[in-house]
């Protein structure tokens, strides 16, 4: 993926569940795809917090050591931003998938099954084709209006 110019990304292990546990199987799955996404909106929200509480002693002091802790601080807030919006993106095997699901009913859940069979080259034409070819980034532009928008409200950018 490098070579080919575009984004760098690889698939990471889907943390096992057993689905016949779940008491309400729509409901249930649905808060199950949350978890991640919610996982990483929590974990920026702490690393806006330490951030915006370390920033100040930035100002006064101007030490080197603090301007790295407050850039990695600001990498951190910033990569748990990108990895929810896009395992929001509605592709299987990402999460979005699963929350838009439970939504869709009669023909619109059995076309959206019919998608879900060419989700990963969908995904690849996103990010490579369309990019090279028209010279148009709509994944690019999803990541700067959610993660980098709201990167820039909770850090004060």
């Amino acid at each position: 993926m490098a070579i080919a110019g575009g984004p760098v990304f690889a698939f990471a292990k889907p943390v096992p569940y057993n689905p016949n546990n779940l008491r309400h199987p729509r409901r249930d799955e649905l808060l199950v795809a949350l978890a991640g996404p919610a996982s990483n909106l929590l974990q920026a929200l702490v690393g806006a917090a330490i951030f915006r509480s370390v920033e100040p002693l930035y100002v006064s002091a101007s030490q080197v050591t603090l301007y790295w802790i407050l850039y990695l601080l600001n990498l951190y807030v910033y990569v748990n931003l990108i990895l929810m919006f896009f395992n929001l993106i509605p592709l299987p095997p990402l999460d979005g998938s699963a929350i838009i699901s439970p939504f869709l009913s009669g023909k619109a859940r059995m076309a959206y099954y019919k998608v879900q069979a060419y989700s990963m080259p969908i995904l690849l034409v996103v990010l490579y084709v369309i990019p090279t070819v028209l010279r148009v980034d709509p994944l690019g532009t999803y990541l700067t209006w959610t993660a980098t928008g709201l990167s820039n409200v909770l850090l004060g950018g």
